[in-house]
């Protein structure tokens, strides 16, 4: 739980700028967390607001809000009882040591042999028993024994409070994570209802695969829980130990506590997030298996033409207007307000606002190019840099063999082994989804994510011949 700045307490010494009521002045009794997590005394908040009529306002900043609730900070709590007690402590230390003198020599025990760990006097110390030991003087030994307990505690209570909130988060991406498993076996359930009868162990089979993901992915996940949780019950209770050895204030507790610097974990666990392919369940389920079982198919790949308006000059389009390709030869066409004029791109005639589409895109004998999909409202002129932020979501390759999803801030590079012909580009516009596959097989290669607001155009980037082995056209595979 986050301590928010709080005012100077007058007498409290270090400590009573952090363990201080803005409202009282004086170390917290009882202290509450508000709704913009500032802490005050309970009594003290409630007798402001008491005085205020209510007020939502907080009295150190003024924001208002509508939750009157008071969170109790029990770690704050407990700091500030340890320092009033240690506050007692220090008198009664003077008390204490007059009668704490040296059974051998009858001199005060104001000295500590950190050589052997004991109280000796200024006699001991000059003795042939302690010859050539290291002496610090008392007050001074327990002061650096407080304040590297201090500094423990408050290290301690920092990893805590930064543990508590990735935890949280880390039970969000579980629940996250069975919604989405939830949500893939309904849409695998209806893509299979029409070939039900014939196709039941494939279902069985594929639901069967999504579910061993989540298992996998929220066994991990709960794992991860798990040592969070024993994490901090561990912390927390070095915390209670640490406050109960500082409170004891003997010699024994006080060096105990200077050796456990090194037992508490450096770095905060990461949070697991959900790794459930999207691709692979929620793609053309039944064109996937039309290929193994082609006289049940009930739906076809869209059937796209590329619209000459958008082609850039140096782009040359078949007569069916189903492939692109570069000329040597620039043609004069109308500087139409849709056309890219610079980006050696072109769109498909069709947008869609909504449904779920596929098409494949042939790639053979090409050394670079870019695929997928972009927004209606991208800027079709100048220097363009396909990224998501900029209304393109592709997949690219170049160099021959360099496969790319073209993702911000950088592109992320894929291992595909096997060179596809063609490519399989799917588009689920509610679901804000658009997956990638080598259409030879239908494997899945990568998917963007992201909410759509506009009509979405497939998008097509030959990319020049600079290299004398671009020559190959794309071309949207037409289906009979």
């Amino acid at each position: 739980m986050e301590l928010a700045p709080m005012a100077h307490c007058q007498g409290n010494g270090d400590e009573g700028h952090v363990l201080s009521c803005p409202i009282c002045l004086g170390l917290f009794v009882d202290p509450v967390l508000v709704h913009c997590e500032r802490n005050f005394c309970r009594s003290c908040i409630a007798s402001y607001r008491q005085g205020q009529q209510g007020s939502p306002c907080c009295p150190e900043c003024a924001q208002d809000t509508l939750d009157l609730g008071l969170i109790s900070n029990r770690v704050l709590k407990n700091v500030a009882e340890l320092v009033r007690r240690l506050g007692g402590l220090e008198e009664e230390e003077g008390e204490g040591e007059r009668a704490n003198v040296c059974d051998h020599h009858g001199e005060k025990l104001s000295l500590v042999c950190e050589t052997d760990g004991m109280l000796v006097c200024a006699v001991c110390r000059d003795s042939k028993f302690h010859k050539h030991h290291q002496f610090r003087q008392r007050s001074e030994f327990i002061a650096r024994c407080r304040a590297q307990g201090a500094a423990l505690l408050k290290s301690l209570n920092q990893k805590v409070k930064a543990l508590k909130p990735v935890l949280r988060k880390q039970e969000l991406e579980v629940a996250g994570t069975k919604e989405m498993g939830c949500d893939l076996i309904g849409h695998i359930a209806e893509q299979f209802a029409e070939l039900h009868q014939f196709l039941h162990d494939a279902e069985q089979q594929l639901t069967r695969k999504l579910e061993v993901q989540v298992e996998i992915n929220l066994a991990a996940m709960d794992k991860n829980l798990t040592g969070m949780r024993a994490s901090l019950r561990s912390m927390e209770q070095d915390v209670t130990s640490i406050k109960t050895k500082l409170r004891q204030c003997d010699m024994t507790s006080l060096q105990e506590i200077t050796c456990w610097r090194h037992r508490f974990p450096g770095k905060i666990p990461k949070v697991i997030t959900r790794n459930v392919c999207l691709g692979t369940f929620k793609g053309p389920l039944q064109y996937k298996l039309w290929r193994e079982m082609q006289r049940f198919i009930r739906t076809a790949p869209a059937a796209l033409t590329l619209d000459p308006r958008t082609a850039n000059p140096w782009l040359l389009l078949s007569e069916d207007q189903s492939s692109v390709m570069v000329t040597e030869d620039k043609p004069v066409v109308p500087d139409d307000p849709a056309r890219f004029d610079i980006c050696i791109s072109v769109l498909a005639t069709e947008g869609f606002v909504d449904g779920t589409h596929y098409w494949e895109v042939e790639v053979a004998g090409k050394s670079k190019w870019y695929v997928g999909v972009a927004r209606e409202s991208i800027s079709r002129k100048g220097d363009i840099t396909l990224k998501p932020e900029n209304g393109y979501l592709t997949l690219s390759l170049s160099n021959g063999n360099e496969y790319c999803a073209q993702t911000s801030p950088n592109p992320i590079p894929l291992a595909i082994m096997k060179q596809p012909d063609r490519i399989g580009v799917y588009l689920d516009y509610k679901g804000g989804q658009v997956s990638f596959y080598d259409a030879g097989d239908l494997s899945h290669l990568y998917t963007f994510t992201e909410a759509f607001s506009e009509r979405m155009f497939p998008f097509f980037c030959p990319c020049l011949n600079d290299t004398g082995d671009n020559s190959a056209p794309l071309s949207i595979r037409v289906f009979h």
